[in-house]
């Protein structure tokens, strides 16, 4: 077995601080991200709803492919059922944040957050 040189484990350092600092990025971009204020819904592509985070309302949604059930509440959104076989939509933790996404694939179905206007 080769013995390591200093170069070795410095960029093995290197390669670690690295990985560091993007995981340190991504939770503070996270935490300091903004509050979205709708949530759209788009069936096959296409804004089939949208509505606004501040009202606490449940969605039955007909993909065409199956039903799933979104429920907006406290300023978040959520797949409560769904009648598709993968479940990941279900299990997904609630968004509320803009940019993020809840994505059903058998159904073609994603549910995003969104800013205003």
């Amino acid at each position: 077995m080769k013995k390591l040189k200093f170069r070795d484990y410095l960029a093995i350092i290197i390669l670690i601080l690295i990985s560091i600092f993007t995981v340190m990025v991504y939770f503070v971009k996270l935490q300091y991200s903004t509050r979205g204020e709708y949530v759209t819904v788009y069936v096959d592509g296409k804004i089939r709803y949208s509505v606004s985070l501040s009202t606490n309302t449940t969605l039955e949604i007909d993909t065409g492919n199956g039903i799933n059930t979104l429920v907006i509440k406290d300023g978040e959104a959520y797949i409560e059922s769904a009648d598709c076989s993968s479940q990941d939509c279900v299990n997904h933790v609630p968004i509320s944040r803009v940019g993020e996404q809840i994505i059903c694939i058998p159904h073609k179905l994603i549910i995003m957050i969104e800013e205003g206007n």
